[in-house]
């Protein structure tokens, strides 16, 4: 998996998914999810965050049995 902030706005996501209902959460620190979505079949989401506050944040993908996690700031 692949994040790059290309603005404040918008997240850019590379992440080739094993399963056709990939997922991605968008959660603070408390557990709170701030954004859901679907993962691009491609291989690349774009992710709009301009709602969300700047911050650090935990972004989840879900794909299958396999989950992973990584730490994102906005």
């Amino acid at each position: 998996m692949e994040l790059k902030n290309t603005s404040t706005l918008t997240i850019h996501l590379e992440y080739i998914p094993e399963s056709e209902n990939a997922l991605f959460d968008i959660c603070d620190f408390n557990g709170r999810v701030l954004k859901t979505g679907e993962i691009n079949i491609s291989g690349i989401t774009e992710i709009e965050v301009g709602e969300i506050p700047a911050g650090s944040y935990m972004i989840y993908i879900l794909d299958g049995t396999l989950i992973e996690r990584r730490r994102i700031t906005i």
